[in-house]
């Protein structure tokens, strides 16, 4: 490595490292379970569970962006902050992912067989995936999104963004800590993936340049508060707007646009990223002014956003299975606020298996690469939680 690469990569650390403050870890929580939140809310609409109003109840796909942009910020900075080494940052990666996925996807085919056992009444498009070997191996190696792969994880409609994380982490890692042919090594990786995901990648780079760049530093509270009320604002009315859907209804007269699938409405969700971006420069320029009061909401904030993982992974099984036992709440939203309330704690439960157990994933992991004992904890005090 060079002089001028390791004056390079030391700037950025010191960069990455100096913008998370704790206000602004505590907000990002907050939105991490909200935004998982939303998707279930938006779930349990779209499937009939309940019928009318509610809040959060149409920003699920928007949710999903946040989750992108908030994974480039947070995996950015804990990279350049501890995982100094490929295998460190391949076992924290592995082990975040894996914590959860290795108990979902049984979960899902279980679940599969009960509802098919008691002859649940479900629509189609419920039955996504397929239920067979090649699918479970293609959801452990996150390629169900990738070119024309028809598998899919059973009875789990949000598994898609999953796929796209883990090609960003992958492609990210190999660009950060390859010696050598980097970006060919890069291009094979995206290769892989595919154009949905690639389609989508600017909107985690955003994440990850908003913790690199220089500017969200010298914003004050003005123009911060500017920025916060502004990203929201202005995200608010591009959803309630409908352009979103007008504009990937004209762009799927281009020939071949539709093998993007998830990724249709590319256009305005790269938008609505920089969107996101924006308001979380906001809250950190806005950390001395909302500190105080999100301090006081620490607690129940972290262990919300502890389960989110989890709960964004398993609700829709939980969901469907409701819905087939005959649970759904019709238009009264007191029933369906107890119902999203029993998905919360039975996924907080679920959560004490797998994302709680993280750090023995990652001390096994590592182990599998060095049988030596490791005693540096590869899992844990990340910022915002990642």
């Amino acid at each position: 490595m060079t002089a001028r690469t390791t004056l390079d990569r030391t700037t950025l650390g010191e960069r990455a490292v100096g913008f998370m403050t704790p206000a602004l870890s505590i907000y990002l929580d907050a939105v991490r379970f909200l935004a998982a939140l939303a998707v279930v809310i938006g779930h349990g609409l779209q499937y009939g569970l309940y019928r009318g109003p509610y809040l959060m109840s149409h920003y699920g796909h928007e949710s999903v962006v946040c989750f992108f942009v908030l994974s480039g910020l947070v995996i950015s900075i804990t990279a350049f902050r501890r995982e100094t080494t490929l295998r460190r940052y391949a076992v924290a990666r592995l082990s975040r992912v894996y914590s959860v996925v290795l108990a979902a996807i049984p979960f899902c085919f279980t679940a599969f067989v009960l509802a098919r056992a008691l002859g649940f009444d479900l629509p189609p498009t419920v039955w996504q995936g397929q239920f067979g070997v090649w699918p479970a191996i293609s959801s452990l190696l996150f390629l169900n999104q990738s070119w024309f792969n028809p598998a899919g994880l059973i009875l789990n409609r949000p598994y898609w963004s999953l796929c796209y994380e883990v090609f960003y982490y992958l492609a990210f890692g190999v660009a950060m800590f390859a010696p050598r042919w980097r970006w060919p090594l890069v291009a094979g990786v995206l290769g892989v993936a595919g154009p949905a995901i690639v389609a989508l990648l600017p909107i985690w780079l955003m994440g990850a340049a908003l913790a690199l760049s220089r500017w969200p530093r010298r914003i004050g509270p003005i123009a911060g508060l500017l920025l916060f009320v502004g990203g929201v604002a202005l995200a608010w009315w591009l959803v309630a707007s409908g352009i979103d859907w007008r504009i990937q209804a004209i762009m799927r007269r281009v020939p071949g646009w539709w093998v993007l699938g998830a990724s249709q409405r590319a256009v305005t969700d790269v938008a609505l990223g920089g969107l996101v971006a924006m308001n979380f420069a906001g809250a950190r320029a806005l950390s001395g002014q909302i500190g105080p009061a999100l301090a006081r909401a620490e607690r129940p904030i972290r262990f919300l956003a502890n389960s989110s993982f989890t709960l964004y992974i398993f609700h829709f099984p939980l969901l469907m299975l409701a819905r087939g036992g005959g649970l759904s709440a019709g238009d009264d939203p007191v029933r369906f606020t107890a119902l999203l309330a029993v998905v919360v704690a039975i996924c907080v439960g679920i959560a004490a298996l797998t994302e709680a157990r993280r750090g023995q994933l990652a001390r096994l992991i590592d182990g599998l690469l060095d049988r030596r004992p490791r005693a540096p904890s590869l899992a844990t005090d990340d910022p915002a939680r990642e």
